[in-house]
């Protein structure tokens, strides 16, 4: 239907910064965390605004503004529990200074992306 909307969302720039987090965690570089991470803010931002659009263009005109700020609510309470989910799972007793559990998240979130880029193509 809108190919350019599909194309931004599938080829998304935020997988090579997930992937590149895991040899960062692992060789304990923080330039390189730092790095990663503007790369996934860079790519979760463009996908934001693709599928923004994609969303107002989905169903009736009519509803577009509805659609649009039932999204933006779920993202703002994924904006809040996501980082109650890590304090909780990933930061706790032995791993409250090391990377080693945020690491394999990194790499399986890249993992699922990769497949969706796959599935969709």
């Amino acid at each position: 239907m809108y190919p350019e909307i599909r194309a931004n969302t599938i080829d998304n720039i935020a997988e090579p910064g997930a992937i590149f987090f895991w040899p960062s965690a692992k060789f304990r570089k923080y330039g390189g965390f730092v790095g990663c991470t503007f790369i996934i803010g860079c790519g979760l931002s463009c996908l934001e605004v693709a599928a923004n659009s994609y969303i107002t263009v989905l169903g009736t005109p009519r509803y577009a503004a509805m659609r649009l700020n039932i999204s933006q609510g779920f993202q703002g309470v994924a904006s809040f529990a996501g980082p109650l989910i890590a304090s909780t799972y990933f930061f706790k007793g032995k791993n409250a200074t090391t990377l080693d559990t945020v690491q394999w998240v990194y790499l399986a979130v890249s993992g699922l992306g990769v497949m969706l880029n796959v599935l969709f193509l």
